[in-house]
């Protein structure tokens, strides 16, 4: 069986695929772009979303989100 092979960090993605690849809806992702967290470009009047800049979103994401890990006292 073949293995999936990842997408062309150049390959463009419609917002209804970004919001598949991110498993939110596509109201989020128009979201996104409006607040300016996911770059997006307007090819001939269709928002496209390449996959460098879906991974860079997701990286973001995963900034935003990440916990502090609790500080040790020393005594």
């Amino acid at each position: 069986m073949a293995k999936p092979t990842k997408p062309s960090p150049i390959q463009h993605f419609t917002v209804a695929e970004t919001a598949r690849l991110l498993g939110v809806s596509e109201k989020t992702v128009r979201r996104e772009i409006d607040d300016g967290w996911l770059l997006a470009t307007n090819i001939r009047g269709v928002i496209r979303i390449s996959y460098a800049d879906i991974e860079r979103y997701i990286d973001l994401f995963k900034a935003k989100t990440r916990k502090k890990q609790p500080s040790k006292k020393k005594d």
